[in-house]
């Protein structure tokens, strides 16, 4: 199978490890067939007249225009990608992140498209888009429904994307599926880091985020005070992706403000702290991806999740983590955290669950090998 893939970056590089597009061309070629890449696309102008009209619209109207949905920027795009198909012969055309460049393309060849979330909701939940202006939220809809009409198939990341593509898009079910994300691992960590894995001995709360607020981050806090106030746990707290409210202040509180996924001591840092990490907290408003659990799961660590977005599709409750409600405050991420820390017998057999479920279902290879049947049935 020959599959043209399209991407905005180049998925080969260590840059794109701050996305998917890596693991999703890693899993493509691995399980699915011979893939070629038609990304990056570099346009005149989206990199200068686009970025140039967002920048006057934000000092005049303080909002912002999604430049990279404009119609005369995707048109150009489509032909340079309509060039560069005519070079090979393809079965396939995949596009993984990027949804808008689809819109314009004319071809008879079957696209897949590759989301993690419908347009709708990243308005409403990813501040690059909720402060849009209301014509360019219109045209950048317009041009999204485009794309998703213009795909044969749409692989979506969670339940959660998959019904709102079907009930605010009206694309037929049978052209919408749900394929959980892999964790963003290079390499997956040895089975023994889970099988060894002992609680340690100051309860170490793990909170990677890159918005304080949007992810939950007092709710976070709130349950390194209470573990301590209310349940007498002597708890650490780690953030990691950004720097907390100068009010947040704590002395096992351990800051690492900046996480790039593509900067190899980044990763390493990060691996350390799963490592001495007993539990993922990740309290936020909306999960996007539930990719964190993915990766949380892999090292046996399991994670306490607010039930919004795709986190149900990346969390089994009571399986790999506790699903608790949207509403919850740190006073009940603090009572179930210390109910499992307290319970050695009981937190030992829900790490070795985590790692169980990581190697049967959350994992590159598990999203590879379901991505290739889907493939095999459309062309057939």
């Amino acid at each position: 199978m020959k599959i043209a893939l399209l991407t905005t970056n180049n998925p080969q590089t260590s840059s794109a490890l701050d996305g998917t597009t890596y693991f999703i061309y890693r899993a493509l070629q691995k399980h699915c067939g011979d893939v070629k890449t038609l990304g990056p696309i570099r346009s005149l102008r989206k990199l200068v007249v686009g970025r140039l009209l967002d920048k006057v619209t934000q000092v005049l109207l303080r909002r912002h225009v999604a430049y990279e949905h404009l119609h005369f920027v995707l048109r150009r795009e489509a032909r340079i990608i309509q060039h560069r198909l005519y070079r090979q012969s393809y079965d396939l055309i995949v596009a993984a992140e990027a949804t808008p460049e689809l819109a314009f393309i004319q071809t008879t060849i079957p696209i897949v498209l590759i989301e993690a979330a419908t347009f709708t909701q990243r308005r409403m939940y990813d501040p690059a888009y909720s402060r849009l202006t209301e014509r360019s939220a219109l045209e950048a809809d317009e041009v999204e429904s485009r794309a998703y009409n213009n795909a044969r198939a749409i692989l979506l990341n969670s339940q959660w994307a998959a019904q709102s593509m079907i009930q605010e898009y009206f694309i037929d079910p049978q052209r919408v599926y749900s394929v959980p994300f892999g964790a963003p691992l290079l390499t997956m960590p040895p089975k023994e880091i889970a099988l060894t894995k002992r609680r340690s001995y100051h309860c170490t709360l793990l909170f990677i985020c890159d918005d304080w607020r949007q992810k939950g981050g007092d709710i976070a806090y709130m349950t390194l005070l209470t573990l301590e106030k209310d349940h007498n746990v002597q708890a650490e707290l780690i953030v990691c992706g950004t720097t907390p409210p100068a009010k947040i202040n704590h002395p096992r509180l351990k800051i690492m403000p900046t996480l790039e996924r593509s900067n190899q001591q980044h990763r390493q840092q990060l691996e350390s702290f799963y490592l001495r990490s007993d539990f993922l907290l990740l309290p936020t408003r909306c999960e996007m991806t539930g990719m964190l659990c993915c990766e949380a799961s892999a090292y046996g660590v399991p994670s306490l999740v607010a039930q919004s977005g795709a986190a149900a599709d990346s969390i089994r409750d009571g399986l790999n983590g506790i699903l608790l409600p949207l509403n919850a405050h740190g006073a009940e991420y603090a009572q179930q955290i210390a109910a499992l820390y307290q319970d050695e017998q009981r937190y030992h057999t829900l790490v070795l669950t985590c790692r169980q479920h990581f190697e049967e279902h959350l994992n590159w290879d598990a999203w590879g090998k379901a991505t290739q049947t889907i493939f095999q049935d459309l062309l057939n």
